[in-house]
């Protein structure tokens, strides 16, 4: 049940976090070349940035979540290489066809996809569950209990 959860999550989070963050990167792409201050796009980019943070988080539920997200990712990459306008032709001409072409052509989508994918392959690192009573600790022969008091330090004889 996590895991259809986890595809769930992986397919909405990773098309908001990518909606997001190219309005953003078309908004401040624009604002680059009119010399415009607004900082509008720059939240946009912090939202998107946060959504794809939370979409690596989301490990934590199901490891298919962030696989799935970096999968479709980088599928949309290796697609759109040819032209956006082919692969998605309802984007149009505003801020979000202008920060996917951004995205993609600089690569930065494949990188985010490749991170989510290889996040979602490392092992997590469960805990051992251990039996009661058993506080981890083992004696393991090597700590030496001093047998006498302590002596003084003098030279070697010779």
């Amino acid at each position: 049940m996590r895991h259809l959860l986890g595809i769930v999550v992986g397919l909405v989070l990773t098309a908001a976090a990518l909606a997001v963050t190219a309005v953003g990167v078309g908004q401040l792409g624009l604002a680059a070349t009119t010399r415009d201050p607004s900082s509008t796009g720059l939240a946009w980019v912090l939202v998107g940035g946060v959504l794809f943070g939370l979409l690596a988080a989301s490990r934590r539920v199901s490891p298919v979540s962030p696989f799935l997200g970096g999968a479709l990712l980088i599928a949309g990459v290796v697609l759109t290489v040819q032209d956006v306008a082919r692969v998605l032709p309802d984007v149009g001409d505003g801020d979000l066809s202008r920060g996917l072409d951004q995205l993609v052509y600089t690569g930065t989508a494949a990188v985010i996809g490749a991170l989510l994918v290889v996040l979602a392959l490392v092992p997590q690192g469960r805990r051992v569950r251990r039996a009661k009573g058993d506080d981890g600790r083992e004696d393991d022969g090597f700590t030496a209990v001093p047998q006498s008091s302590p002596q003084a330090w003098s030279p070697p004889q010779g």
